[in-house]
């Protein structure tokens, strides 16, 4: 992979179709969907039931350069996440846009951790870092500095970019291969850390044959993305040491 990460979304969803998905890709996930009945779980979302379309959520935050990534399976998508499409404020939707594209907020490289979508849609703020900022506070950091401190340090990476409530085969996809090669990257850079939160069998069948090297989230369920000192023990003071770093 090149130095500088190029986002397979980069120029922004397709005028054509007018969804952010590759007409293949769209092809397979429709196939896909077309098996299972309406309520399935494992049906992959690309628009929202007002036909908006869904942006790709294969990473929250910069995965090319964090010195934390996260792996996890594909995005959460909720109630609140369909609202955010359906009527949110167009503040909310820009910084989705720029996180798909590659084009990071500089304070807050992670949109999910903004204000304006922390209020919205607290899932990643609550469960995956709700530990974490707590962490940095009783160390010291104002609450939202230390919301931004997360966000421009820990990056969450998706093996698939497109959202169901429970995973299946329709979310493998072409571009799960950017994912691996992001996985590998951080992987051999001492200088960060790569932490498994959930799929390591799916991992390492997309390609990531190391996945089982990693420090592994000792969670179940729903608890295994979370950072917590009792989910990672043997990486929670590197962690530490790779979010605070520089702070006095």
């Amino acid at each position: 992979m090149d130095d500088k990460f190029v986002s397979p979304w980069s120029t922004g969803l397709d005028p054509a179709t007018g969804v952010w998905i590759s007409p293949a890709d769209a092809a397979r996930v429709e196939r896909w969907n077309s098996r299972l009945p309406l309520g399935d779980p494992r049906r992959v979302i690309l628009v929202t039931s007002g036909g908006h379309p869904v942006m790709p959520g294969q990473w929250s935050g910069d995965p090319s350069s964090a010195p934390v990534v996260l792996l996890l399976l594909n995005p959460s998508y909720g109630p609140r996440t369909e609202d955010i499409y359906e009527g949110g404020p167009p503040e909310a939707l820009y910084h989705l846009c720029l996180n798909a594209m590659g084009h990071w907020d500089a304070t807050y490289p992670n949109p999910w951790l903004h204000p304006v979508l922390r209020s919205r849609e607290p899932w990643c703020s609550s469960v995956v870092f709700g530990a974490l900022h707590r962490q940095l506070q009783d160390d010291g950091w104002e609450a939202e500095a230390a919301w931004q401190r997360i966000s421009q340090r820990v990056a969450v990476l998706e093996l698939s970019p497109w959202p169901s409530h429970k995973w299946g085969d329709g979310a493998w996809v072409s571009t799960c291969q950017v994912s691996v090669d992001l996985a590998r990257r951080a992987m051999s850079d001492p200088g960060r850390l790569a932490l498994l939160g959930r799929g390591e069998s799916e991992w390492k069948s997309a390609g990531l044959l190391d996945a089982d090297v990693l420090p592994k989230s000792r969670g179940v369920r729903s608890h295994q993305c979370r950072l917590t000192r009792g989910n990672f023990p043997e990486a929670w003071d590197r962690l530490l040491s790779l979010v605070e770093d520089d702070h006095a």
